[in-house]
């Protein structure tokens, strides 16, 4: 999870999908620092019940990328990134490697 606030400065990100798929996940900054700590303090399967929970109250978004799309990430929310796989999802493009290039942008507040 990230909420691009790095030492005094907003980061703007822009993402570039260069093959297979990603999908963002995009929340409040808020939701996204109480999704960071349940990362690092409870199980996986905790923080995917509270993603389908924020799902299920439509807070926050989601975003599912192929080759070719760009995402220009503000500052002001927080979003995380998954890989899907296409195992679990038959309607995706099968793709052996998913490759996102991204370059960040500060600026000093």
């Amino acid at each position: 999870l990230d909420d691009h606030d790095k030492r005094n400065q907003c980061m703007i990100t822009v993402y570039n999908q260069m093959s297979g798929c990603s999908v963002f996940h995009f929340m409040p900054v808020l939701i996204g620092k109480y999704l960071e700590h349940l990362t690092k303090t409870k199980s996986l399967e905790m923080v995917l019940e509270t993603l389908r929970e924020l799902d299920r109250l439509k807070i926050g978004s989601i975003m599912v990328m192929e080759p070719g799309d760009v995402a220009v990430i503000l500052p002001m929310g927080a979003h995380a990134v998954f890989v899907p796989s296409v195992q679990l999802n038959p309607s995706l493009k099968p793709f052996e490697t998913s490759v996102v290039r991204a370059v960040e942008f500060g600026i000093v507040a």
